[in-house]
């Protein structure tokens, strides 16, 4: 049975007592018990301890010495004493008794007497002992009683103790357990949050990886159409080069009628000769062309984040100044309305006319007072009609669609219009409102065309003819090979 095992519930505290003996405590059993201790107690003697019975038979004995030798000494009382006490310290030989009993038989009357009395106190001074020991049994029997109830009582008081050491193990089990799964949980939101982390910084790397990837694509694509050109070149310098040693060769054949055509292959010898040194100052300037363009390029996107705002500030102000002086493109509703007062002045306006005619005719005619509920009904058809004119517009705007007064074709037309324009591809046109109207194009111009200028002049023509002010224009230079070969580069119409 281990220390926290629960006893059983009819367990009776004085059970795991033993028995001390096998009386009860009852009054009759003390009493008996008392009785057993005169018959058979032991006394301490100088010869050892010895029972109840031994001792009264060896007092018997000594009393018959001691009458002995009272007759032999003095017969005086003191002496009588003074020999019992004598007597009781040290015994004579059994051998020499006998016969010291038969020479005392004169005087046997006068020790009887003595030795009544002394037996009468001895019995006295036993019963006091024998009462005091009785006492002192009965207090020891208390005693037992109460250590035995005192027992029982600390063995509750641990069973107490011991249910609730056994609760408390319980309870910090319970809380390491939540203390364990708190931390596991812990970790698991740990090991979760470095996992999207993990990933969300392998996505970034890989967006950055890609960027630099189109970067690297592009600027291969720019590298390999630099080297295609200088291959040409370099083929017609060696062309040139061949027909030089051509000539040459010729020059050495017809060395006889070198007097006679020394003019004339002087004059064609400078011609080759000058051709050539075209052909290697063009080479040079398009390998220093390709480098100013890419500085020029870098240049001009820098100076167009530079003064877009100014740009844009100015731009609108010959806007306002255009749309004083010539009419602008018309809209569905005035500029300074916007969709939501445009719709409840309409509202308004319906309902009021609604009430007014229902109002009219009640009270005209009190009979008819369906009319106000018709009435409403009617106007309120009239009001969903006007709506859905409204929600269509509403639609464009939320749905990023091309706006009912912008022609797509008559835009891409109008940009290929423009002068050193060769192509206008990736054309987007949506509404931001009903006012604002956004637009995004790639425009391909000639190489030997500004594209600050024909970036200006792009924007002006979409703000005054087509009302759009809000543009982001790309430049870039035409390629006809990769033109061809872009599927974005197509108008949508082709």
């Amino acid at each position: 049975m281990t220390a926290f095992a629960r006893p059983s519930l009819l367990d009776n505290r004085y059970a795991v007592i033993a028995e001390t003996s096998a009386y009860t405590y009852d009054d009759d059993d003390l009493v008996n018990y008392a009785e057993f201790l005169r018959n058979h107690g032991r006394y301490m003697t100088k010869g050892g301890y010895v029972d109840s019975s031994r001792r009264i038979r060896s007092l018997h004995r000594q009393q018959d010495d001691f009458q002995i030798s009272k007759h032999q000494t003095s017969p005086s009382r003191g002496g009588l004493l003074a020999s019992i006490n004598k007597s009781s310290l040290s015994a004579p030989a059994i051998g020499t008794t006998s016969r010291k009993y038969k020479t005392s038989d004169e005087n046997e009357l006068p020790s009887s007497l003595s030795l009544a009395t002394i037996l009468e106190n001895k019995k006295k001074e036993y019963d006091k002992q024998m009462k005091l020991i009785e006492e002192e049994m009965i207090k020891a029997k208390q005693s037992e009683r109460e250590a035995k109830r005192l027992e029982g009582d600390i063995k509750k008081e641990q069973r107490q103790l011991h249910h609730s050491l056994r609760d408390l193990d319980v309870d910090a089990t319970r809380k390491r357990y939540n203390a364990e799964k708190h931390l596991s949980k812990n970790l698991e939101d740990k090991d979760k949050i470095e996992r999207e982390f993990v990933k969300k910084r392998e996505k970034q790397t890989k967006q950055r990886t890609d960027h630099i990837i189109d970067s690297l694509q592009t600027n291969k694509d720019k590298d390999r159409r630099n080297l295609l050109l200088c291959n040409d070149l370099a083929r017609q310098y060696r062309t040139k080069a061949h027909e030089l040693q051509i000539k040459h060769q010729q020059l050495n054949r017809i060395h006889t009628d070198f007097e006679q055509k020394v003019q004339q292959r002087e004059l064609e010898e400078s011609r080759l000769k000058k051709e050539l040194a075209d052909i290697a100052t063009a080479l040079n300037l398009e390998a220093q062309k390709v480098k100013t363009d890419m500085k020029d390029f870098l240049n001009v996107v820098d100076y167009d984040r530079s003064q877009i705002m100014k740009q844009d500030l100015e731009q609108e102000q010959k806007f306002n100044q255009f749309n004083d002086l010539i009419s602008p493109v018309s809209f569905k509703y005035p500029v300074d309305d916007n969709l939501h007062m445009h719709s409840s002045h309409i509202h308004h306006t319906v309902q009021s006319v609604g009430v007014l005619c229902a109002a009219l005719l009640i009270k005209f005619k009190p009979q008819y007072k369906l009319a106000d509920p018709i009435c409403t009904f009617i106007f309120s058809i009239l009001v969903l009609i006007t709506t859905i004119t409204i929600m269509r517009d509403i639609i464009f705007v939320l749905m990023e669609a091309v706006p009912s007064n912008v022609n797509y074709s008559r835009v891409v037309d109008d940009l290929l219009q423009l002068p050193g324009v060769q192509n206008a591809h990736s054309l987007h046109i949506w509404s931001l409102s009903l006012q604002r109207t956004a637009l995004s194009v790639h425009i391909a111009i000639s190489p030997d065309r500004d594209c600050l200028t024909v970036l200006r002049q792009a924007q002006d023509m979409l703000r005054y003819k087509h009302s759009i002010a809000r543009t982001t224009i790309q430049i870039e230079p035409y390629d006809e090979y990769v033109m061809n070969a872009c599927e974005d580069c197509r108008r949508p119409d082709t």
